[in-house]
């Protein structure tokens, strides 16, 4: 399988996966030589997506990079995303970016690309690939659109009301989803009206289980088929979804109200569940949630929270501060989903799940592969940075599922902490070592090895993760109730 090789960092995983999109679809190796930066290379512009964390910068192995360019274009709704905004560059021999040639005034030829953010197409770039067009860029602006030509992102909203008998000026010709005809046309239009639907219903604060971006490549797979039963089921509010789309139907109708007119009394008709916080069930919780008031980080959403505290409600965790606070610890108070463990670990995301965690390892007895997490979810350690926060949640939740009823006997948050750091060390005393120098777990967590006596004991674990939750209630606190 084609894989993709990061020489440099790169912090978007929107970017990462769609990256290894490209490497997919070619069945090639991709090398990434450049990402996030903190400096202007010579020749290189000071608004950057580099240095905003938002661009990187490959070659693909065996095309050359004329023609994965073209290629990249050609097929833009399988490579990108339809709800984000792009730029993609090739860089001719003839670049004025990079360290310039003095014999021949070449710089260093490359594909870019870089994420804009939410909008729905890509401006496509050329520059040097003659000595005329250094430093000249001639961008062509594409926008996303439908297989029948609707632009994703019209002037003007569509009217709907007036959109046709079954409410949409779009159609399909046959059934899409599962054991629909699913000719690939018919496939496309759904995947894409699926994604703005996404977009828009989570913009919109709407209450159902969310879902990833849909690659629009015309094959009804799972995935399609269930974000389709999702949205019938939440949105619609089928009791029993059928995962099915027919033409001219009632879940193509709402489907493109969603996609385009996500305000449309219809829409909120269907929809109009609140975020609602459940209440606990612990008596040793006092209505204040540590970091819930912690707006510096945009992921924590009131969906978020809602979703934070229904888990620790399923699992029976006596005070959901303790989530929140390890949380908000393993992530550097970011709470971001792609946040990648500081000290060179396989440590990603809202509790640092390890590689091994999620895709499982080779059991050293038998020498076969002993299945992570992700088999059971149906996801890999790669995909957690492409994730949402709230999205993420679900993994955070079958993670403490593994350990039965453990979750619910943790008497602290250093107890739940443990859970997540060192599961042995679960109830053990502040005097036992949890990490010991010269091990790879020492040096993933040294820096709570307060004394620096090459060893890192329960007690000071314990007293990170403690500082740690009094400082999210004392200056982050968000009163439930």
């Amino acid at each position: 399988m084609a894989k993709v090789t990061y020489l440099k960092t790169v912090s978007d995983g929107n970017l990462k996966t769609v990256i290894q999109r490209i490497s997919n679809l070619l069945n090639k190796d991709i090398i990434v030589h450049s990402g996030d930066r903190d400096f202007v290379p010579p020749g290189g512009s000071k608004n950057s997506l580099h240095k905003a964390k938002r661009a990187a910068d490959f070659h693909i192995s065996g095309v050359s990079d004329g023609d994965g360019f073209a290629f990249c274009k050609q097929n833009m709704n399988s490579v990108f995303d339809a709800t984000e905004a792009y730029e993609f560059i090739h860089h001719g021999f003839y670049t004025g970016t990079g360290t310039q040639n003095p014999q021949t005034g070449a710089g260093g030829q490359h594909l870019h690309i870089g994420h804009y953010g939410r909008g729905s197409y890509v401006t496509f770039k050329v520059e040097g690939l003659t000595r005329a067009t250094k430093n000249q860029y001639s961008p062509t602006k594409v926008l996303f659109t439908s297989p029948n030509g609707i632009p994703v992102q019209p002037e003007q909203a569509l009217n709907t009301t007036n959109a046709g008998a079954n409410g949409s000026p779009a159609n399909i010709s046959e059934s899409v989803g599962k054991y629909g005809k699913n000719q690939i046309n018919d496939v496309i239009m759904v995947q894409y009206f699926l994604n703005l639907a996404n977009r828009n219903m989570t913009e919109a604060n709407m209450q159902f289980q969310r879902f990833n971006s849909i690659v629009q490549n015309g094959i009804c797979a799972e995935d399609t088929i269930q974000a389709i039963t999702i949205f019938q089921r939440d949105i619609m509010g089928w009791k029993e979804p059928d995962g099915l789309v027919e033409p001219g139907g009632k879940t193509l109708q709402m489907l493109y109200i969603a996609a385009y007119n996500p305000s449309d009394e219809t829409l909120l008709k269907l929809n109009r569940a609140k975020i609602m916080i459940p209440e606990t069930n612990s008596q040793e919780w006092n209505g204040v949630l540590a970091w819930g008031n912690y707006r510096k980080s945009p992921n924590i959403t009131d969906a978020f929270i809602s979703k934070t505290m229904r888990i620790c409600q399923e699992l029976n965790i006596k005070n959901p501060s303790w989530l929140m606070t390890v949380m908000a610890f393993e992530t550097k108070y970011t709470f971001a989903p792609n946040k990648k463990n500081e000290a060179g670990s396989t440590g990603t995301g809202l509790i640092q799940f390890m590689k091994e965690t999620i895709d499982g390892r080779i059991d050293k007895k038998t020498g076969k592969l002993r299945p992570g997490l992700g088999a059971k979810l149906g996801i890999t350690h790669s995909q957690l940075a492409g994730m949402t926060a709230e999205r993420q949640l679900d993994v955070v939740k079958a993670y403490f599922q593994q350990f039965g009823g453990k979750p619910a006997q943790a008497k602290d948050v250093d107890d739940l902490y443990f859970l997540v750091l060192n599961p042995v060390s679960f109830g053990k005393a502040d005097d036992d070592t949890v990490f010991q120098s010269g091990t790879a777990a020492y040096r993933d967590n040294k820096g709570l090895d307060a004394d620096k006596d090459g060893k890192v004991s329960i007690g000071e674990t314990a007293q990170k993760i403690r500082e740690t939750y009094q400082e999210g209630l004392a200056k982050y606190g968000l009163k439930i109730k």
